[in-house]
């Protein structure tokens, strides 16, 4: 099994963006609310 020192960079690395989705912002929630108000889900 491997230590936490030796997963730790994987899960903490500061300088990657991989998994990190994009902040969510007002403008998102007003087209989510506007796109589930229609019933139009894809």
């Amino acid at each position: 099994m491997a230590r936490p020192d030796d997963v730790r960079p994987a899960f903490w690395d500061a300088d990657s963006d991989d998994g990190v989705q994009k902040p969510l912002t007002d403008q998102a929630v007003r087209e989510a609310e506007r796109i589930s108000s229609a019933g139009d889900f894809g």
